[in-house]
């Protein structure tokens, strides 16, 4: 935002996205989303979602204790992945300084929400 270059921004935010992303991974306690094996968010996202759709008793321990937090974040992920992510990764878009600031503010409160119940190690 500094050098006036949104896009470049907005592709820096989705990097920060990754770092909650893997946080939520690691939640889920699976091998294969061990982040040194660079998850996608598409394994991750299905992960999550099978997670929420198993009886609460069979969920892992942070899921099973807090779902609304889970949900809200699976959600924001995905929202994230389809109308940001996506196109900015794969040079399809450009933004505005407008959206780039738009985008910053989403990043920084989902950022937020993770940081109440969930660390990077």
């Amino acid at each position: 935002m500094a050098f006036d270059r949104a896009t470049a921004c907005v592709f820096h935010l989705m990097r920060v996205m990754e770092i909650g992303l893997r946080a939520i991974g690691r939640s889920l306690n699976d091998p294969s989303l061990d982040p040194e094996k660079n998850p996608t968010w598409d394994a991750i996202l299905k992960k999550c979602d099978a997670e929420l759709q198993k009886p609460k008793a069979q969920r892992g321990p942070k899921w099973r204790d807090d779902e609304p937090f889970f949900s809200e974040a699976t959600v924001f992920l995905r929202a994230v992945k389809n109308a940001w992510r996506n196109p900015t990764m794969h040079i399809e878009r450009k933004y505005t300084e407008e959206e780039a600031r738009e985008i910053w503010n989403a990043v920084a409160a989902f950022m937020r929400l993770l940081a109440t119940k969930l660390s990077e190690q």
